[in-house]
């Protein structure tokens, strides 16, 4: 059995993609929360909490408590084709230059967001700390047309990925999320080392059309 949520979010338009952290955000009693990614051609990511029954309510058929947007990233300008969390636990070095050297000692245990977009980059995004400095602190005031983004949730751009010449349509982290494999419509794959923010293998003649 399945529950369709009724949710009219991304501007009533196209969601292209979804995903779902492996790591619940919090145990309550009787509950479970995790959490949902989704993108689309609204060129924003939700994130969600979805608060999930442990014994479902039988008279009324619902095994989700609840559904709340926590946080609303609107760094990318062109249609998201694809979102995916790292694996649980994931470490990645904190500093975010692409030629940086890694020790072990600078590497932390925290959440990330793969996404890809219409214009031929990866973004990954780092869910801060309540002690980090979060993308909305800096951010200019809100107008008086601008709508105001919901920010339950902080997250920021930890490190962009070029390579791509046309429009990446989908992506999968290895197991230790050190690494990103990424394809695309110019029928290209990458090898990314998440790290370094650095290709490691191209496999450019393997594929005569799009990778999806």
């Amino acid at each position: 059995k399945y529950y369709a949520p009724q949710i009219a979010w991304h501007d009533r338009k196209s969601i292209y993609s979804l995903d779902i952290a492996s790591t619940p955000v919090k145990c309550l009693s009787g509950s479970t929360v995790y959490r949902l990614a989704t993108g689309g051609n609204d060129s924003r990511i939700n994130m969600w909490h979805i608060r999930i029954l442990e014994i479902p309510d039988l008279d009324k058929k619902k095994p989700v408590e609840s559904i709340d947007c926590v946080a609303e990233l609107t760094k990318q300008q062109r249609p998201i084709n694809v979102v995916r969390f790292s694996p649980s636990d994931t470490s990645v070095s904190s500093n975010t230059s692409n030629n940086s050297s890694v020790s072990p000692s600078t590497n932390e245990k925290v959440q990330y967001l793969a996404s890809g977009d219409d214009e031929a980059l990866i973004y990954i995004w780092k869910l801060c700390k309540d002690e980090e400095e979060s993308p909305s602190k800096n951010a200019p005031p809100i107008g008086e047309f601008e709508e105001e983004l919901i920010s339950i949730e902080k997250w920021k751009i930890h490190k962009t990925l070029r390579g791509h010449s046309k429009d990446v349509s989908d992506l999968a982290w290895s197991a230790s999320g050190d690494f990103i494999v990424s394809g695309g419509v110019d029928n290209l794959v990458f090898v990314w080392d998440v790290v370094k923010g650095t290709k490691i293998q191209k496999l450019q003649k393997e594929h005569a059309a799009y990778v999806l």
